[in-house]
């Protein structure tokens, strides 16, 4: 995102009249949303927060989304979420619907916020399913 004191060079004419041109400086500062990605979660938990994994975001906001892919450590996929769900959750199933082991699992994370011309950014890091 964009922070800091950027320099535009600013042209002006009119007519057959001389080129004026003066520098113009503008301070820009857009603050990003604090994200937070739990590093284990406990499917059986009565916490809702801790049942399932995913992004938490902080102030929660419409046009933020994140699409996220889980996989085990060899590899295999074990959890791609759906485009419709702006925000979505492992439950810690396997796609059959079987549960799957307690074991360190690496997560993909890409987010975006919807307002801005769709600006992505990728987190990756490993979440921790305990039983």
């Amino acid at each position: 995102l964009l922070t800091g004191t950027f320099a535009y060079l600013v042209k002006g004419q009119k007519g057959d009249l001389e080129v004026h041109s003066n520098y113009v400086f503008i301070d820009i500062e857009v603050s990003q949303p604090e994200l937070f990605i739990p590093n284990a979660f406990r499917p059986t938990s009565r916490r809702d927060k801790n049942a399932t994994f995913g992004l938490f975001i902080n102030p929660e906001g419409p046009d933020f989304e994140y699409s996220m892919e889980i996989y085990d450590r060899n590899g295999l996929m074990v959890f791609k979420s759906d485009p419709s769900e702006p925000t979505p959750r492992w439950d810690g199933n396997f796609p059959d619907g079987r549960p799957a082991p307690d074991a360190a699992y690496l997560y993909r994370i890409t987010y975006w916020f919807s307002g801005q011309n769709r600006m992505e950014w990728g987190i990756s890091g490993v979440v921790y399913l305990v039983k």
